[in-house]
């Protein structure tokens, strides 16, 4: 048998003495003398048979053992807190650090090792066994190891023997805005002009590629809504690192009655003041219509790579809820047109000279609709990646949410004071 191959006998061979004598893992001592007796078997029928055997049983003996007793050689990544996400095909296995820079894993694995220590994180999470032929598509929110997202593809959709997967980890901690201006993801005028919008029921969208920021500065703006308003987040799984005050629901993608649309909806008999939709993917997005149909504020993130094609995405995930409503896409567009208020798009680049990956705000802009067009009009933009964020107007055309907001500021204090950088609640 070749090394891999060799490898996953070896391993099956454990694992069903493991279950043939109920032995649990807990009992490090029985487990480690049954895979110690696995080897040392092995070893033995090679010399008796004439096949080559192993070199270096005892590297044998521990790779087994840390798979069984830990996560093989996801171990040492899982407890990195400078890794933030794991990516997983068939026997492949890349790192990417915080500096959003990937680096292949070169400890030895196989297809089938793989396979099997994505499925044990899946079951840890759901307690179920999912990732089967039935339910090849598993997105699953780990609580280990400071919480996990676990996007998984298996057979047959997947590759053959092995399984594509993402694992993400969540960052621990909850930037502020003005921590975010003093990294210089966006100016202090802009840092305050977000402060002020989460001070009323404002309909925002947060868009970007991935890793550029979205969830960090979701998690800002959470921070910023006052804390006597009920906020609602939902997420499919649960990502972002959790605050004191607002309530937090985790869909179950895949199960009857419990996918993101469903407890979306759910969450707005909770009256809610602001919903928060982790991210959108789907049908989903549909359901934003009836929070602001019912007086609700919502933040939600999507991927998108301009704030016009933010719209554009949008529209295009809600069709297939519209179209069993008799809505196209004309009709989408005005709809959304009409009760999005601002759009914030995020960017990420490399720092010229630097291993170093900036993410920052790049355009903050307000939407706009009428019977024939919509279209978005920046109220802070960035020239190019690294420049400063710049005004675009100092005069954001927010109609009656902009006079919300002024009535819940001190005497004096304007939209156009605070976009002009004249006035700060940080101060």
């Amino acid at each position: 048998m070749i090394g891999g191959d060799r490898y996953n006998a070896l391993l099956a061979d454990v694992l069903d003495r493991i279950k043939t004598a109920q032995v649990p893992v807990a009992d490090r001592d029985r487990v480690q003398s049954l895979i110690d007796d696995v080897v040392a078997s092995h070893q033995t029928e090679c010399v008796r048979s004439g096949a080559t055997p192993l070199r270096t049983p005892e590297t044998m003996v521990e790779r087994l053992g840390r798979f069984v007793f830990e996560h093989g050689p996801l171990t040492a990544p899982l407890a990195d807190p400078d890794v933030s996400e794991i990516r997983v095909h068939a026997d492949r296995v890349e790192v990417v650090r915080g500096d959003g820079i990937s680096h292949e894993l070169h400890d030895p694995t196989t297809a089938a090792e793989q396979a099997q220590l994505v499925r044990r994180l899946i079951d840890e999470a759901s307690g179920r066994h999912d990732l089967t032929e039935e339910t090849p598509l598993v997105a699953v929110g780990h609580s280990g190891f400071g919480g996990l997202r676990i996007t998984a593809v298996g057979p047959p959709v997947g590759p053959a023997g092995g399984v594509s997967a993402v694992i993400r980890k969540r960052s621990l901690r909850r930037f502020t805005l003005p921590e975010l201006a003093d990294r210089e993801s966006l100016s202090r005028p802009a840092a305050v002009l977000l402060w002020a919008l989460m001070q009323e029921r404002t309909r925002m969208l947060v868009s970007g590629a991935p890793f550029a920021g979205k969830s960090s500065l979701l998690a800002a703006l959470i921070e910023a809504i006052p804390r006597v308003r009920r906020t609602v987040v939902v997420e499919a799984p649960q990502e972002l690192p959790q605050a004191p005050t607002p309530i937090y629901l985790e869909a179950q993608e895949g199960v009857p009655g419990m996918g993101l649309s469903d407890v979306l909806t759910f969450s707005l008999t909770l009256s809610p003041w602001m919903t928060v939709i982790g991210e959108v993917k789907g049908a989903e997005a549909f359901s934003i219509t009836r929070a602001s149909n019912r007086g609700t504020g919502f933040l939600a993130t999507l991927h998108a790579n301009s704030a016009q094609e933010a719209l554009n995405t949008l529209v295009s995930a809600s069709l297939p809820a519209a179209e069993a409503r008799n809505l196209g896409v004309s009709d989408l567009k005005y709809l959304f047109g009409a009760q999005l208020q601002v759009i914030v798009q995020l960017d990420m680049h490399e720092n010229f000279g630097s291993s170093d990956t900036v993410r920052e705000v790049s355009e903050i802009s307000t939407v706009h609709a009428d019977s024939s067009d919509v279209w978005v009009e920046p109220v802070f933009r960035r020239p190019g990646p690294g420049k400063p964020l710049q005004i675009e107007t100092s005069h954001p055309k927010l109609g009656e949410l902009g006079e919300l907001i002024e009535r819940r500021l001190p005497d004096g204090v304007t939209m156009q004071r605070i976009v002009e950088g004249g006035w700060s609640p940080w101060q």
